[in-house]
């Protein structure tokens, strides 16, 4: 949504004062069987969410992000003349610190905080905000974020990431983003009495992402529709079946519904608040620039929702004696 916290902010604070429809671009809300799934989790059906696990992870021999210089994905432009006398380096830099021209932080620019928040804003953002589409939208309390650079030692953000996000609602969201080996973990809510995972197909992309470069066994596979399927913890299978019409599993399957652009258009007519709203995206971004802090000054980062101001040093959990005799 954007690269820093106030950022994201004073975005939210400038649709609600125009009244505009703003659309986020990030996958979660564009999907009815999430919020299918949403549905089934305020129903109860699970017992209490305790967390949940994302996870999006890559893999790639010449390292994430290191795009042909000059290029674009995965083209390389051999014969692209690119500098500062046919680019306006200033105007691409922004608000961002002033530094020379370098073809480096031009194509590779998601290598350098400066620009970027790395695997967090790319691509765990849109996994956090399926998990909160289904779990339920809301400003984390605090987060912690670990990793570092293991394998491709050429960049400032990892190539391995890992968030551990607590929410008021006593639940947390561990995120995991690794760039040196492609095998993620299914996207699973975990609840006191049964866990749900999410089945997906595999994306059609090429190892750095770019889907106009998926391999041609990929490309001749219709990628398989997402579903979610629920089963019961051993020991509460008793409440489960109670809640869930005697069912001993549950399957969640997916349904039409418009797609983001159609959801925008539509309330563009209609002046209802868009499917990923601008506070929902404020909600998923602080999340993941907490992660991202917490990663860089080695301290735990917090959120008060009622100041909408990020914090460090947050106070203890809540801790619950036992009645001694």
């Amino acid at each position: 949504m954007t690269h820093t916290l106030a950022e994201a902010a004073k975005l939210n604070d400038l649709v609600n004062q125009t009244r505009r429809i703003l659309q986020v671009g990030g996958s979660g809300p564009a999907t009815r069987l999430y919020w299918k799934i949403n549905e089934y989790i305020k129903a109860g059906k699970m017992g209490k969410i305790v967390w949940g696990l994302i996870s999006y992870n890559r893999n790639t021999r010449v390292g994430m992000w290191d795009y042909p210089i000059p290029g674009v994905g995965d083209d390389s432009w051999p014969d692209a003349k690119v500098g500062p006398d046919n680019l306006d380096w200033n105007m691409w830099l922004g608000p961002a610190p002033k530094r020379r021209f370098s073809k480096e932080r031009y194509f590779r620019w998601r290598k350098f905080w400066d620009y970027s928040t790395g695997n967090a804003g790319d691509l765990l953002y849109h996994r956090l905000g399926t998990m909160s589409t289904m779990i339920g939208f809301d400003f984390p309390s605090r987060a912690v974020g670990i990793g570092g650079i293991y394998v491709q030692k050429n960049r400032e953000a990892p190539d391995t990431y890992m968030t551990m996000i607590e929410y008021p609602g006593e639940y947390c969201v561990n995120m995991i983003s690794c760039m040196a080996n492609a095998t993620s973990a299914p996207l699973t809510v975990y609840g006191n009495w049964a866990t749900l995972e999410v089945l997906e197909g595999q994306a059609a992309m090429s190892s750095m992402g770019d889907q106009r470069r998926a391999g041609p066994a990929q490309a001749a596979q219709p990628r398989a529709r997402t579903a979610a399927v629920v089963k019961p913890e051993r020991e509460f299978l008793d409440e489960f079946k109670q809640a869930n019409g005697g069912q001993t599993e549950v399957s969640i399957l997916p349904e039409n519904g418009p797609t983001l652009g159609d959801n925008w258009l539509d309330c563009m007519r209609t002046r209802e608040s868009p499917a990923y709203n601008a506070l929902r995206g404020y909600q998923v971004m602080a999340g993941i620039v907490l992660g991202v802090d917490s990663y860089r000054s080695g301290r735990v980062e917090a959120f008060d929702a009622a100041r909408r101001a990020a914090f460090t040093n947050p106070p203890p959990h809540k801790e619950f004696p036992p009645k001694e005799t």
